[in-house]
């Protein structure tokens, strides 16, 4: 699906995947930091943004035949 982005269903797809998967982050960290484990220092719309995008980044690279990898 990531190379049909110019399709608008596709596009209405996958904003709503990543808008998703962004709020869950985000309310994921709050909750941590509303507990305790987690500091309140922690920005959650940033640290959201980083898990997302490493996250994406893992599973697009888990996708392509490459050999192992550290991480």
């Amino acid at each position: 699906m990531l190379g049909k982005d110019d399709d608008p269903a596709v596009e209405a797809v996958q904003k709503r995947f990543y808008d998703r998967w962004m709020e869950l982050s985000r309310r994921w960290i709050v909750t941590g930091q509303e507990h305790g484990v987690i500091p309140e220092t922690v920005d959650a719309g940033k640290t959201a943004e980083l898990f997302v995008l490493l996250s994406l980044g893992l599973r697009t690279r888990a996708s392509l035949p490459v050999r192992p990898a550290a991480f």
